[in-house]
């Protein structure tokens, strides 16, 4: 699989049946690629966001505790900076919305507390770029111009 001229032999996906068909079909789209499951980029509730919806503050102590540690694994597992100078790696994540969220305020210095003021579609795609430099840019958000009208959902 080649993104840009980087040339990726794994697809990294979250264990939740939704996730690994999207990785499958993207696998089947680009060929020599193999699909890995992930537990680290599981669903879940990475911390409770500021402000936070009525339906978030009774979330148990434990529950959050456990969703905020694996998200912050994942993050460190599949989002780095790269080393020598050189910008030659990339990383093919499926994951789940309030974990790519969740990464990206971490990947671009945010509080990670925003995640939930971002809001994409199901099965959009979302790309950061972290250079050797440390410079981090967001290049896309949401993004689903690879799907008819017809597939975008958000709910």
């Amino acid at each position: 699989m080649q993104i840009g001229n980087l040339k990726r032999k794994v697809i990294f996906h979250s264990p939740a049946p939704e996730a690994k068909a999207t990785a499958e079909a993207i696998q089947k789209a680009l060929g020599k690629v193999r699909t890995k499951e992930s537990p680290l980029l599981a669903e879940g509730i990475p911390m409770v966001p500021s402000p936070a919806p009525e339906q978030l503050e009774t979330i148990p102590a434990e529950i959050l505790a456990n969703d905020g540690a694996r998200a912050e694994g994942a993050l460190r597992t599949h989002v780095w900076q790269p080393s020598g100078g050189v910008d030659t790696t990339a990383e093919v994540v499926v994951g789940h919305g309030n974990s790519i969220r969740y990464m990206l305020c971490r990947a671009l210095q945010l509080s990670p507390a925003v995640w939930s003021r971002f809001a994409a579609g199901h099965c959009t795609i979302s790309w950061i770029e972290i250079r050797s430099d440390g410079a981090v840019v967001l290049r896309e958000f949401g993004g689903a111009g690879h799907l008819p009208q017809e597939l975008q959902s958000y709910r």
